[in-house]
C-alpha cells in the first residue's frame, strides 16, 4: 500500500470551546470519581480525510479537511476497567454500568463513539448493544496503529524482511505473573509465555 498526505487546502481556523469538571470522594463509606467533558467546534478540521486514489499511480490520497461543526462529549468511565481486567465483559453489572454512562450520550444522539482506552475495545460488543447499530465505534489502538504504519512506510523506516526475525522484551513495574495473565486475556492465550522481567524505577523503591 503506498500514501500520500496532500497539501491542505487554503480555508478557515479551527475554533473550538471546551468545559472540563471533575470529581471526587473519599470516606468511609463511599470512595469514587467521575470526569466529563464537552467541546463544541467550527470549522472543524478533520485529519488525513481519504479523498481517493490517484488515477495515473494508484496512490491513496489523504487530505486535512474543513468539515463545519462538530460536538465532542466524553466521560471516564473507571468501572470499565476492573470489570476488564476481572475477565468480566457480560455482567449484567456491568450493563447497568455501561448504560449509566453512555445515556448522557444517547441522548444527545451522538453518531460517532470512541474507544479512548485500552481496555474499552473488549467491551466493543457490550457498548454496540447499548448504543445500537447506527452508532459507528473507533477504536483509538486501531487508529493509532494506522497512523504509525503509515508514518513507517512515508518516511521508509518499515522493517524490511532482511533484517530477521523481532526481538520482543516486557518489562514490568508490576508483577510479572499479573502481566502475563492480562496479556493473555487482550491478545488471547496463543500469545504464550512473554518472559517478562520486572524492573523497578529509579527513585519508586
Amino acid at each position: 500500500m503506498v500514501m500520500l498526505l496532500m497539501p491542505t487546502p487554503v480555508g478557515r481556523p479551527e475554533k473550538s470551546d471546551s468545559i472540563e469538571f471533575g470529581l471526587r470522594l473519599s470516606g468511609a463509606a463511599i470512595t469514587g470519581s467521575a470526569s466529563a467533558y464537552y467541546s463544541r467546534y467550527r470549522d472543524f478540521i478533520e485529519s488525513k480525510v481519504n479523498i481517493g486514489q490517484d488515477p495515473q499511480t494508484g496512490t491513496t490520497l489523504f487530505q486535512s479537511q474543513n468539515i463545519g461543526k462538530a460536538e465532542i462529549h466524553g466521560a471516564a468511565c473507571p468501572v470499565f476497567v476492573d470489570h476488564v481486567e476481572r475477565g468480566d465483559t457480560t455482567s449484567e453489572e456491568l450493563r447497568l454500568a455501561a448504560r449509566g454512562y453512555l445515556a448522557p450520550l444517547k441522548e444527545r444522539a451522538i453518531d460517532t463513539l470512541i474507544l479512548g482506552c485500552t481496555h474499552y475495545p473488549l467491551l466493543s460488543g457490550l457498548l454496540q448493544l447499548e448504543l445500537g447499530p447506527d452508532v459507528v465505534l473507533v477504536s483509538s489502538a486501531e487508529e493509532t496503529a494506522k497512523d504509525v504504519y503509515a508514518t513507517l512506510l512515508r518516511e521508509g523506516l518499515a522493517r524490511g524482511d532482511h533484517a530477521g526475525h523481532p526481538a520482543h522484551e516486557f518489562l514490568s513495574t508490576g508483577d510479572p505473573a499479573r502481566f502475563q495473565a492480562l496479556a493473555e486475556r487482550f491478545l488471547g492465550p496463543e500469545i504464550g509465555d512473554l518472559h517478562v522481567r520486572r524492573v523497578e524505577l529509579e527513585g519508586t523503591g
